[in-house]
C-alpha cells in the first residue's frame, strides 16, 4: 500500500512518546468534561500534525489557532476561538487547543489549560530561542508533559 501523498503524519515516527501522551492526557482528563489540552510549542515544529493525532485518539476537536492568525502573524478572532470553547464547555465537552504562545493567547481570552504539552524538537536541549525572543512571553506554568517531535530522515 503506498503512502498517501503529502500526508504530513508520513514525515513523523509515531511511536511509544506519543501513545504515552494520549494515555496521560486521558488519564489527565478522567471524564468527560469542560477541559482544555493545550499543545504549545515554537512555530513549525509539527504541533498541530501532534494535535491532529491527539484529536483522532480521544476522539475531541482541536482547535488550532492558526486558523485565526491575520496577516501578521497575530491572533485577530480570539473572541471566535473563544466561542468555540465555550459551545464546548456548555455541553461538558473537553477540547485541544493548540498554537504558538499558547498560554498568553488563551489568557487574552480568559482561560488557561487544564493539561498542558509542552511539543518540542528532540535536539532542542535549551531554551527555546523562539519563545526568549517574543520578550512578552513568559511560560505561565511548567508542562504537564513534554513530547518530542520525531521526524522521519
Amino acid at each position: 500500500m503506498q503512502d498517501a501523498p503529502n500526508f504530513p503524519l508520513n514525515d513523523f515516527q509515531i511511536g511509544p512518546e506519543w501513545e504515552k501522551a494520549v494515555r496521560v492526557s486521558w488519564a489527565a482528563l478522567a471524564e468527560w468534561r469542560s477541559f482544555i489540552i493545550g499543545v504549545d510549542g515554537r512555530a513549525g515544529i509539527g504541533k498541530s500534525v501532534f494535535a491532529r493525532y491527539l484529536s483522532f485518539r480521544l476522539n475531541m476537536p482541536v482547535i488550532e489557532l492558526d486558523n485565526f492568525k491575520t496577516g501578521n502573524g497575530l491572533i485577530a478572532h480570539s473572541a471566535c476561538a473563544n466561542e468555540l470553547v465555550s459551545r464546548r464547555h456548555e455541553r461538558n465537552r473537553p477540547v485541544i487547543i493548540e498554537g504558538v504562545l499558547l498560554q498568553d493567547i488563551l489568557a487574552t481570552m480568559g482561560r488557561s489549560a487544564d493539561f498542558l504539552i509542552r511539543f518540542v524538537k528532540p535536539e532542542d536541549d535549551g531554551p527555546d530561542e523562539f519563545l526568549s525572543a517574543c520578550e512578552d512571553y513568559e511560560m505561565r506554568t511548567s508542562p504537564d508533559l513534554i513530547v518530542s517531535a520525531t521526524h522521519l530522515d
